[in-house]
């Protein structure tokens, strides 16, 4: 995508990035929206539980 622009992106710095573990918060994120989609789709009424209730 960058490099469509002209910005150049070293290699070492793209390798690093693609050998990155996901960080602590990327993981608990994704466990967190399973776990919210989880209760969704448990739940028959789901319409009324909105982004603030969950």
């Amino acid at each position: 995508m960058l490099s469509e622009h002209g910005v150049k992106i070293a290699p070492s710095t793209y390798y690093e990035n693609v050998a990155r573990q996901p960080s602590k918060r990327a993981l608990r994120d994704a466990e967190i929206v399973a776990l919210i989609a989880a209760e969704r789709a448990r739940q028959k009424l789901f319409a009324r539980f909105g982004a603030r209730k969950m």
